[in-house]
């Protein structure tokens, strides 16, 4: 988001672009014109007051320039969370809420372990999920990767009334369950 400073200096660089285009057509159409404003400027720049108020006007459209070439290439900040704004304040939602979110609709999965989770937010307020899960083996993937998203989604949407725009799930691996210990019989 641009900031007020930002923004004024971008407005007065459009208008001085636009009073630049002013001069430039009525150089086109009076040249006479323009010979006299600028014999009366290099009568002012004679002068020691007007030499030093003359170079006022280049240093600042200098700085000017190089500022609004700073604010067009500079990274935007990077969002921490989501933010939310009504009629009565703003509300953030911190990534590590989402997260905690995401491990509890997981939980509720059997077979499967989070190797990790990564959560990306764009400026429209939307969120993208990347899972990297380890799974059991006993589920068909295709089913089980439909389960974890369907379950994701409507967790995180239902609890921060976000939208949840993509949930990518890769499984790294497949992990064999430890076979439970057989009992054996006592003999007596």
């Amino acid at each position: 988001m641009m900031r007020a400073w930002d923004r004024l200096l971008l407005a007065l660089g459009g208008l001085l672009f636009m009073a630049g285009a002013a001069v430039f057509a009525v150089w086109l159409f009076h040249p006479e014109a323009m010979e006299t404003f600028f014999s009366q400027l290099a009568a002012l720049r004679r002068t020691v007051g007007g030499y030093w108020g003359l170079w006022t006007v280049p240093a600042l459209l200098f700085l000017l320039g190089g500022r609004i070439v700073w604010v067009a290439f500079r990274r935007p900040p990077r969002v921490s969370g989501v933010f939310q704004v009504n009629e009565l304040g703003t509300l953030t939602i911190t990534r590590e809420s989402i997260e905690n979110l995401v491990q509890q609709a997981l939980a509720q999965i059997r077979g499967i372990v989070v190797q990790s989770l990564r959560i990306k937010t764009n400026e429209a307020g939307e969120i993208q999920i990347t899972l990297t899960l380890n799974a059991d083996g006993e589920q068909d993937f295709p089913n089980l990767v439909e389960a974890v998203q369907s379950k994701v989604k409507e967790r995180v949407e239902r609890i921060t009334g976000i939208p949840v725009r993509a949930i990518h799930v890769e499984i790294a691996k497949v992990q064999h369950r430890p076979a439970s210990p057989v009992a054996k019989p006592r003999v007596e």
